[in-house]
């Protein structure tokens, strides 16, 4: 009788608690989501659609953005975040009607220098390089032009109890 005792009490002490350590990592992922500087690996990938525009608005495009996001250690306060952005397009009747092409775009290839965590203000910030790739499939897709430019984040995190509350 009291093994049955202690498993029930066993039993409904896991139920009870389990949901409680569920949320409590749930609630730490959607902070790290909110967090551009978390140190989580992404795969964002983007899709739209623009119609009714080139000769005679008749002209449509996909536009696919693949843009993956990884954060390098470099040591325990310092991160390098890099972000590829690889433009895939299909588009038709652009420029002229019955004309279309399909391929990539040239690529954006961004590193950033960040600090692992946010100021004691919730501040958050990245600076770094980044480059235009001439990776064009077809000369209509492409520049034809490398490039590269100074890249910048800032942002402040608010707090996601204060989120929920709201």
């Amino acid at each position: 009788m009291k093994k049955r005792i202690l498993l029930y009490i066993a039993t409904l002490s896991v139920a009870i608690l389990f949901p409680q350590v569920a949320l409590a990592e749930e609630t730490n992922y959607a902070k790290q989501l909110a967090n551009p500087l978390a140190d989580l690996i992404s795969l964002p990938i983007q899709a739209n659609w623009d119609g009714n525009f080139g000769a005679n608005d008749k002209g449509s495009a996909w536009r696919i953005n693949i843009q993956p996001v990884v954060p390098i250690h470099i040591n325990k306060t310092w991160n390098v975040i890099s972000r590829t952005v690889t433009p895939i397009i299909t588009q038709d009747d652009i420029p002229s009607n019955g004309e279309g092409k399909s391929g990539i775009r040239d690529i954006v290839q961004s590193f950033w220098l960040s600090p692992k965590e946010p100021t004691s203000y919730g501040l958050v910030w990245e600076v770094g390089p980044a480059l235009l790739l001439n990776t064009g499939s077809n000369d209509a897709l492409g520049s034809s032009k490398c490039a590269w430019f100074r890249d910048c984040l800032c942002s402040f995190l608010t707090a996601l109890e204060d989120l929920q509350e709201a």
